[in-house]
């Protein structure tokens, strides 16, 4: 597992963080963790463990497009990423130890553009995790992220 492999006790309960559950960031971190952690292998060092596009085989009679190939799908899941990483991953600076901060904002113009909330910064890093394979820099948005909450809690 590359994505939180160094982040798991921070949150796990009884950590040494002291962390709290009670927290609604809190609770979608705990929930990004075991999302994560049940479905990762351990992989080659740098490497996700599920790269995309994964192509996850569903259950019988699932919808689905029927008017794309699986090619073009992926294509368009590549599209929408550059586009959402474009318009609402924002670079928040560096961190005191050297690394680059990234943060999710609420909206893609102003005002909204200068608010980030929890919940984005989680989902942001969901999105990056899952993009890892297509993202090059996805470790580094990753930590970016993280980082990022933790130094500006809700």
């Amino acid at each position: 597992m590359v994505f939180l492999k160094n982040r798991f006790t921070l949150i796990s309960p009884g950590s040494s963080a002291g962390l709290s559950l009670s927290k609604a960031s809190d609770i979608l971190f705990g929930i990004l963790i075991v999302s994560v952690v049940s479905i990762s292998s351990s992989p080659a060092a740098g490497s996700p463990a599920y790269p995309f596009p994964q192509h996850t085989v569903y259950a019988p009679n699932t919808i689905r497009p029927n008017h794309r190939s699986q090619a073009q799908l992926d294509d368009d899941v590549r599209t929408f990423y550059d586009y959402w990483k474009e318009n609402y991953l924002i670079n928040a600076g560096i961190s005191p130890e050297g690394n680059p901060l990234y943060r999710v904002a609420f909206g893609a113009t102003l005002p909204d553009r200068n608010r980030t909330v929890s919940e984005g910064q989680g989902y942001g890093m969901v999105i990056v995790a899952t993009m890892a394979g297509y993202e090059a820099q996805a470790q580094l948005i990753f930590d970016g992220l993280w980082e990022f909450s933790r130094t500006h809690p809700s």
